[in-house]
């Protein structure tokens, strides 16, 4: 059980033997090369994660965040090229033991203020902490600042799902 990854990991045979020699390795290429922190914790599947607490934080398009937060929050970023193109993906985790939804609120709503304006992340939160139950519905729901479209949804029994992108 990869308990900041919500994932278990089967290891038979001889990968089980080489797992076990296995060490997680700092990233030779850190900015601060004295960190024992590695710059992502790769996992079962191969996809590297930063994870808040073990890990650097990861910046894209002036955003700074970690996949995978300790309240349960995670962060799908993707590198684009031009406008109208999500480009981050938070969401709030109802689907995962262990999740604090307040505390993913209070990550989420610190995430959004970096870079959209305040006045947009009231009318986001405000709409996001109707959700407070798996079995809510949020229906898709675009907001705007000057720079980003935001979109806010979650189906019934499913995470809060919010995209960004450049308008």
């Amino acid at each position: 059980w990869h308990k900041d990854l919500y994932s278990v990991e089967i290891l038979t045979g001889l990968a089980a033997v080489q797992e076990e020699k296995k060490d997680d390795k700092v990233d030779d290429t850190a900015d601060d090369a004295t960190s024992t922190l590695p710059k992502y914790i790769e996992d079962s599947w191969g996809i590297k994660r930063r994870i808040e607490g073990e890990t650097q934080k990861k910046t894209l398009e002036g955003f700074s965040f970690y996949d995978s937060y300790n309240s349960g929050l995670g962060v799908s970023s993707h590198l684009v090229d031009g406008k109208d193109l999500m480009f981050l993906q938070p969401k709030i985790h109802f689907d995962r033991d262990g999740v604090d939804y307040n505390k993913q609120v209070k990550d989420l709503d610190e995430l959004l203020r970096q870079k959209i304006d305040s006045e947009t992340v009231d009318k986001i939160m405000k709409y996001v902490k109707q959700k407070t139950e798996r079995e809510d519905i949020l229906e898709a729901k675009e907001f705007s600042d000057k720079v980003y479209g935001i979109q806010v949804e979650s189906r019934y029994w499913g995470n809060i799902v919010v995209s960004i992108w450049y308008k």
